[in-house]
């Protein structure tokens, strides 16, 4: 790789300090974005610029400037939130690079629409309601014998997230009001039993997690269940269908003994995924970073599709 090769990365908090380490030893210039004027990471990268991965019409503005200054812009990069990658899609639109569509990316964040593609595609889902108010939520509860769950429409916050007991139904203290992660409603669904797995799509390959423990999951007996249900097949259909290939794709759901249940997409680096990798003394670093550039890489302990 020519050395003067320089990239855009997104986000410059103590999480994507390795990552933007890698890319130095790959040697790759680092020109960071981030809004944050005190950001950590800022003085390891080449360049800095002060705007938000969410401000595009900031983000189109500075990265023509720095093509005027004849930066040559080979790539973006970000191991930040989720948001982040819209950011990414963004300007690599603006400057003809591969990446994922901001649309579905869009789709990742937005439960209301990822909830009717898994319909679309046949996946299950919990029984599901969209709820805008305290009398909706009681009236679809009321004569039911089960526990519910209610969460906010967009994003990954854990803020907006409530347990409803239908023995003890109490529900004044939701909140209504609008911001970023609580757009137009709420969604409302019925409590799903099983084990609850976290299972990482990496194109052909995959790796299943305990929810519960964090521990990677390696019984083949267990596996085989897995397998039996075409649970597998069916999310790299998902990732086929979105595009997001050079993502490894995070899928929380619940499996019992007859059935599943899918509760939600990610395309932010797995956390499990990369406590498991240092603990096998593993760079998981480096890999992420290659298969998100879209090179062949071979992930250890990933099982073939």
């Amino acid at each position: 790789m020519v050395k003067s090769e320089w990239i855009i990365c997104l986000g410059g908090n103590d999480n994507q300090i390795p990552y933007i380490e890698e890319l130095k030893i790959m040697g790759y210039k680092i020109i960071l974005f981030d809004k944050n004027q005190k950001a950590p990471a800022i003085p390891i990268c080449d360049l800095y610029r002060k705007v938000g991965y969410d401000d595009f019409n900031s983000l189109k503005n500075i990265v023509n400037k720095l093509r005027e200054e004849i930066y040559e812009i080979k790539n973006i990069f970000s191991a930040s939130s989720q948001f982040s990658q819209l950011g990414v899609s963004f300007i690599s639109n603006h400057l003809n690079l591969k990446s994922a569509s901001f649309e579905k990316i869009e789709i990742c964040l937005d439960k209301k629409r990822f909830y009717k593609l898994f319909l679309e595609l046949k996946i299950p889902i919990p029984i599901t309601f969209l709820v805008n108010s305290k009398q909706e939520i009681y009236e679809k509860i009321k004569n039911t014998d089960c526990n519910w769950y209610l969460k906010s429409d967009y994003g990954k916050s854990p803020n907006y997230i409530y347990k409803i007991n239908v023995k003890n139904i109490d529900i004044e203290n939701i909140f209504w009001g609008r911001d970023r992660y609580l757009r137009d409603s709420y969604i409302l669904q019925k409590e799903f039993f099983g084990d609850h797995l976290r299972i990482n799509i990496i194109n052909q390959s995959y790796l299943v997690f305990s929810h519960s423990n964090n521990k990677l999951i390696t019984s083949e007996k267990y596996i085989e269940n897995i397998l039996n249900k075409n649970i597998i097949v069916e999310l790299r259909k998902l990732v086929l269908r979105l595009g997001f290939n050079r993502y490894i794709c995070k899928f929380d759901l619940i499996i019992n003994e007859n059935s599943w249940s899918l509760l939600d997409i990610g395309i932010d680096p797995p956390s499990r995924m990369l406590a498991y990798y240092k603990e096998k003394k593993i760079n998981f670093y480096e890999l992420y970073i290659k298969h998100f550039f879209g090179q062949k890489v071979h992930f250890p302990y990933a099982r073939k599709i």
